[in-house]
């Protein structure tokens, strides 16, 4: 069996090794998240017709082997992966949503504050 794939025209193989993360790299891929996650994104390349080859969810990332065909363009075929799969994510895991602003909003907490271009000192040094 050839590994191209055969449309009117062409003969393809537009295989694509796609890694990405959730925002702020926060570790919410775990148990029925992720099932849920690789859920939608077979449902989604069956209804495009794209061929998931390996699929590897980590705590904060994604691993996907696919063949795109060439009418859709790669770009297209993520926006619409990671927006449809996220959209189903939040409305299945309600705690998730509001769980990033939370996350971050304590992050933002522990910055410095400075004023106009002023450069903060360094830890441990005595401008005296």
């Amino acid at each position: 069996m050839s590994r191209f794939k055969k449309l009117s025209h062409t003969l393809w193989h537009c295989q694509y090794h796609i890694v990405w993360t959730p925002k702020y790299r926060f570790r919410i891929l775990e148990n029925a998240e992720s099932e849920e996650v690789e859920r939608c994104i077979r449902t989604f390349s069956e209804q495009k017709r794209c061929d998931v080859l390996e699929l590897n969810i980590q705590r904060d990332h994604v691993h996907l082997v696919v063949l795109v065909p060439p009418k859709i363009s790669i770009s297209e075929y993520l926006g619409n992966l990671k927006g449809r799969t996220a959209i189903r994510v939040f409305n299945e895991f309600r705690k998730l949503r509001g769980r990033l602003p939370r996350l971050l909003r304590r992050q933002e907490a522990n910055l410095p504050l400075t004023e106009g271009n002023t450069i903060p000192p360094p830890l441990g040094v005595d401008l005296l």
